[in-house]
């Protein structure tokens, strides 16, 4: 029975210890990455996701840098549009890893599902925007919300937008953001 257990010690310790890597994306890969994630959630099987992911390493292996071009009518429009809107704030705020970015939608869908629930029509890319600010800059998140508690939100983001204003670097930069 000892020498069982030390067995079973030694099979655990190896699984437990096996680092496994995700390679990072590209953005041409978030934004496949994106829109195949957003099919499977939103077009409840009106699309043919394998049509889409042949279409993306086609143009991979082709070597084009824009994966989703030539899709066409293929994919809903808004969703596209959305996928590519929405790819840059991921990819440079989850740094292109493909599980935080899952995360990531997860929770902007589950903040806009409790919106909608409330009456609230929300765009997706505003509420992913902000997550990343409130995600990855946490504490220019906070300095964002003291300018709301202090009435100042409007004209403060305003002058980011223009390249004024006196915040940190990166709300500075969180602001350039489409």
């Amino acid at each position: 029975e000892k020498e069982a257990s030390e067995l079973a010690g030694r099979y655990l310790d190896k699984i437990v210890h096996i680092p496994i890597r995700v390679p990072l994306l590209s953005l041409a890969d978030v934004e496949a990455y994106v829109l195949q994630l957003m099919i499977l959630h939103e077009a409840q099987g009106s699309v043919d996701l394998e049509q889409v992911r042949l279409h993306c390493d086609e143009q991979r292996g082709a070597g084009k840098p824009a994966l989703l071009d030539g899709l066409g009518d293929a994919i809903p429009a808004e969703s596209q549009a959305l996928a590519e809107r929405l790819s840059p704030v991921l990819y440079e705020g989850m740094d292109g890893n493909p599980r935080r970015i899952k995360r990531f939608l997860n929770e902007m869908w589950l903040r806009s599902a409790f919106a909608n629930a409330r009456g609230v029509a929300v765009d997706h890319t505003a509420v992913a925007k902000l997550m990343v600010l409130e995600q990855v800059h946490e504490v220019a998140f906070y300095e964002m919300l003291e300018w709301v508690r202090s009435g100042t939100i409007e004209e403060r983001l305003t002058a980011l937008q223009d390249g004024d204003g006196d915040a940190s670097v990166q709300l500075a930069r969180w602001a350039q953001m489409e």
